[in-house]
C-alpha cells in the first residue's frame, strides 16, 4: 500500500501518509479507513501528507467520480482537513479544484507543523473559511 492511516490520540486527529506512487483507488481505500477513525473516535480533524508521494494520473472520468464522492460526504463536511506536501511539489489539483467547487473545504500547507498548528487551533468541529478564488499556502482551498 503507498499510504498509512493513524489516529494521533493527543492532537485527536487522523493522520493519512502517502508515498509512493498513489492512485485514485487508493486514496478512496484510505479515505475509507479515514471514516471509520471519525466514526468510531469522533475526531474531526485529518492532516493528509502528500510530502512524499506521486499522484497517478487516473482520468479526469476517475478523479471527478472521487472528487464528488469526497465533497458529498457528511462527515468530512464537518472536519478541518489540512493537504500537506513540500513546495513546490504537484498536489492533486484536479480533485482539489472539482471538490472544492462540489463544497469540500481544506486548506494547503508545505509544512506540517504549520498544518498541525492550524488543526489544532480551533476545537475540533470544523468552521469552514469563506470561499477563496485561488488555492494558496495555508488558504482555503473553497
Amino acid at each position: 500500500m503507498a499510504y498509512e492511516v493513524t489516529r494521533n490520540d493527543p492532537l485527536q486527529l487522523v493522520d493519512v501518509r502517502y508515498h509512493d506512487c498513489v492512485s485514485i483507488e487508493q486514496r478512496r481505500a484510505a479515505m475509507d479507513e479515514t471514516l471509520l477513525i471519525l466514526r468510531t473516535y469522533g475526531y474531526r480533524r485529518i492532516a493528509i501528507d502528500y510530502d512524499l508521494a506521486r499522484l497517478r494520473d487516473d482520468g479526469v472520468v476517475a478523479m471527478s467520480a472521487f472528487a464528488t464522492h469526497i465533497a458529498t460526504n457528511a462527515e468530512l463536511r464537518e472536519c478541518r482537513i489540512a493537504f500537506i506536501g513540500r513546495q513546490g511539489h504537484q498536489f492533486n489539483v484536479t480533485v482539489e479544484t472539482l471538490s472544492s467547487a462540489r463544497g469540500y473545504g481544506a486548506r494547503r500547507f508545505f509544512d506540517r507543523d504549520s498544518a498541525l498548528a492550524w488543526l489544532t487551533a480551533q476545537p475540533a468541529a470544523a468552521v469552514l473559511p469563506a470561499p477563496s478564488p485561488r488555492a494558496q499556502p495555508g488558504k482555503s482551498l473553497r
